[in-house]
């Protein structure tokens, strides 16, 4: 059985990284009947924090990213210690004592640590549990490099000299994330890591433990980097790429995983895809090798499409945790929304921006911004085509959409002008705006009582 997990770290929201990351693991497990694992990697007890935890969990079961399985790391401390101690008694692990400060004492003057300080192996061997402070150290052996096949990148070689006797247990007995995700990924058996290609260092590390361990070592899959327009790398801090963010926007779920699903992936130059059809269609052997660059604009376009495909109940569904996400009241009611969309969805990018949309419809009446100088617009004879509208309103509303249209343009023409003359003010009148869906699509969402009373209003 394929089985994949996602594994983020409670330190922060979940950003567009993360998700793209979290989006393919879970497409291929679906693609292949296979297993989705959460994974909470807890083990930073100074930073980890609980809503963050709870942040992660919302945001995946927003996205339709349910897992079959969750785990956290923070549980399994005894079962880490327990393989720690395993490895020392190998001899490929010992208790170190030696203090940051010591080692870059010992090494600031080192010519061979041209990459930074690294450990210099000083306590290599130790077996003896000290009386002091100490951690545990992973003795990597000696060797040229470390090469392995990514699905990605192909063979990849890391050289002796990017790596050190790294920490496996840390000084308050947690684990490190390079020690703690192999026996993790062991345990659970999972059979691909797919993750970022900035892991490309992390992963040999890993292999060593895994050889070490006489684990079976998983497929491994690294996924390009996210860079901005300006090709530097999308950043975890940009408050704009959390996920949180996207969903007080107005995005909608099928329309970000969409997105962040090409980001990396290609089927052809086909750009729309339901989550169904992404499972259907996913492949890791069609991921591309080089960065992806996030474009927001590209991102609002597929939200868009993704809008204009939701069912009624789906958008109401969508529109009501976005309404809560904001702590906004809505005043129009499910029935009036339901039609609004229909009417809207094709104009608005995003649930935010249907919301702003809308709001011409909540009040009796609306006050006429100054810069549209109405009253230059209207003179006595738009004035009785608007008493001709008031009293023709019954039979517009209770025609199809065509034939209220036919009603409308045939008012101007009566007083020999033409619907060029006479849409804009009425336009402007009910809805305060010089762009709006057709005529008769307004008039049919504001009702019989808005719609006079706001006509009456300015005519007064």
């Amino acid at each position: 059985m394929v089985i994949l997990r996602f594994a983020p770290s409670p330190t922060g929201y979940l950003h567009l990284g993360n998700v793209r990351t979290a989006v393919f693991n879970y497409l291929y497990s679906r693609k292949n009947n296979g297993k989705f694992i959460l994974r909470i990697e807890d083990t930073d007890l100074q930073r980890s924090e609980k809503r963050f935890v709870e942040g992660i969990k919302k945001d995946l079961e927003w996205l339709g990213l349910k897992w079959d399985e969750i785990y956290f790391q923070s549980e399994r401390f005894d079962i880490y210690k327990e393989y720690a101690q395993k490895l020392i008694e190998m001899g490929k692990a010992y208790y170190c004592t030696c203090t940051r400060e010591e080692i870059y004492q010992r090494q600031k003057d080192n010519p061979n640590a041209k990459f930074g300080i690294k450990y210099d192996r000083k306590c290599r061997g130790r077996k003896e549990k000290p009386q002091t402070d100490y951690v545990i150290r992973f003795d990597i052996g000696e060797f040229d490099y470390i090469e392995f096949e990514d699905t990605v990148k192909g063979k990849v070689k890391v050289p002796f000299t990017d790596l050190d006797d790294f920490v496996i247990i840390k000084g308050d007995g947690s684990p490190t994330y390079n020690f703690a995700v192999v026996i993790d990924d062991h345990l659970m058996n999972i059979t691909h890591v797919i993750r970022g290609e900035d892991h490309i260092t992390n992963t040999a590390k890993q292999i060593l433990i895994y050889n070490s361990l006489g684990f079976q070592i998983p497929k491994f899959v690294h996924l390009p980097l996210i860079l901005n327009k300006d090709k530097s790398p999308l950043s975890k801090r940009e408050g704009s790429t959390n996920i949180e963010y996207y969903r007080k926007e107005g995005f909608i779920p099928e329309g970000i995983i969409n997105y962040l699903a090409r980001l990396g992936w290609s089927y052809g130059d086909r750009e729309i895809f339901t989550v169904q059809e992404l499972i259907e269609l996913f492949d890791i052997k069609d991921l591309n090798k080089s960065n992806a660059v996030f474009d927001d604009q590209k991102m609002l376009w597929v939200n868009s499409e993704h809008i204009r495909m939701l069912t009624p109940d789906k958008f109401l569904k969508y529109y009501k945790i976005f309404l809560l996400e904001n702590n906004l009241e809505e005043e129009l009611t499910e029935e009036f929304l339901i039609k609004a969309f229909e009417v809207y969805k094709t104009r608005v990018n995003t649930l935010k921006e249907f919301y702003n949309e809308t709001r011409i419809y909540v009040p009796k009446e609306i006050e006429i911004d100054k810069e549209f100088n109405i009253e230059n617009l209207i003179d006595e004879t738009i004035k009785k085509c608007f008493k001709d509208l008031i009293n023709s309103i019954d039979e517009i509303l209770l025609k199809p959409d065509e034939e209220g249209e036919t009603i409308i343009r045939s008012i101007p023409e009566k007083y020999g002008i033409k619907l060029k003359q006479f849409g804009p003010p009425l336009r402007i009148v009910l809805t305060n705006r010089k762009v709006s869906p057709g005529l008769v699509h307004v008039i049919k969402l504001l009702g019989k009582e808005k719609t006079v009373s706001r006509i009456k209003n300015f005519i007064q």
